[in-house]
């Protein structure tokens, strides 16, 4: 797991013909946790290609518009981030998921899933009206149509998005990331939001749940205490009986702040581990088995199958062949 504690900015890549900057992140150890490509449209209006690759980020990553809270629309393609919404409560955004936010949130840094790819599309309140007509090339106002959906709500807008909105997302990231002329980007994005807003966002809203700080810090006490040593087993009930609470809390707490059930989670995670492992080590079957908690050679096997497909050997030549190759 990254930690943000320690991460450097490195000087950043400019293109000042198309306004764009990209910054690959440093975590101090050598690993390259995340990368934010950004192109400045307008001082007022900026859209960010998001890919991170830890649980952490530094909060240099905000843009700071001057005024009023700004509108920002985010677009999730894979991975779970959080949000703190003006009550001190945390929400999610994953995957497939678009957002409106009008000042209901404050800008997520952290990631549970430790992964999480999107478009962010900032625009400031006071020039909302002005950068519809003028900056996105087309008389529209986009702009000032999805801030007054959002701007008298308690919380974010957030809802599964359709198949086109999707599509018009990964236009602006493939785009970014092929270092697309500023034009070519503002017109996916003006797309992307104009898609945005013919959408019905009652069609795709899912039931949300929301996190105080001290359900979360009981989630994030099970993660890493369920990750400190796969070796060992550790129970729902032995959580329950640390924390105090029952054991329907800690599973339903879990599965709020990291997307995923904890026994599924600690399985997951075990096995992905042991692959890691295999590919990485010379150690036996049965020694790998025993590190991530299998006490039964023959259960490990069973379960590794089950997850990717191939035994454990089958998976050792595999990986071994690709990183040759």
């Amino acid at each position: 797991m990254t930690s943000a504690d320690n991460w450097r900015l490195p000087e950043s890549e400019h293109d000042p013909q198309n306004r764009r900057s990209v910054l690959s992140f440093d975590d101090g150890n050598g690993g390259n946790p995340g990368s934010l490509i950004t192109y400045y449209l307008t001082p007022h209006l900026v859209v960010h290609d998001i890919d991170i690759h830890s649980q952490r980020v530094p909060s240099f990553m905000e843009v700071e518009l001057e005024g009023k809270p700004p509108l920002k629309v985010n677009y999730c393609f894979e991975g779970r981030c959080e949000l703190t919404v003006c009550t001190g409560e945390y929400i999610y955004q994953e995957g497939r998921e678009a957002s409106i936010d009008t000042g209901q949130a404050r800008s997520a840094f952290f990631f549970p899933s430790e992964r999480y790819s999107g478009v962010e599309i900032v625009a400031s309140a006071e020039c909302v009206c002005e950068l519809s007509s003028n900056v996105l090339g087309c008389e529209t106002s986009v702009l000032s149509s999805l801030y007054d959906r959002c701007s008298s709500r308690e919380y974010p807008l957030i809802a599964v998005a359709d198949d086109e909105i999707a599509d018009a997302a990964k236009r602006i990231s493939q785009a970014a990331k092929a270092s697309s002329g500023i034009d070519l980007v503002a017109a996916y994005v003006l797309e992307f939001l104009l898609l945005l807003d013919r959408h019905s966002f009652q069609d795709g809203l899912r039931k949300r749940s929301y996190c105080t700080a001290s359900q979360k810090e009981i989630a994030q006490r099970a993660h890493d205490d369920v990750s400190a040593d796969l070796s060992k087993r550790v129970s729902v009930r032995d959580l329950a009986e640390r924390y105090g609470v029952s054991e329907t809390s800690v599973k339903n707490y879990f599965r709020n702040v990291y997307g995923i059930g904890i026994v599924e989670y600690q399985k997951d995670l075990r096995l992905q581990t042991a692959a890691d492992m295999l590919r990485d080590s010379n150690k036996k079957v049965v020694e790998i088995a025993l590190a991530v908690g299998y006490a039964s050679q023959s259960k490990f096997i069973t379960a590794f199958k089950e997850r990717f497909g191939k035994t454990p050997l089958e998976h050792r030549r595999t990986s071994r062949m690709q990183v040759g190759n």
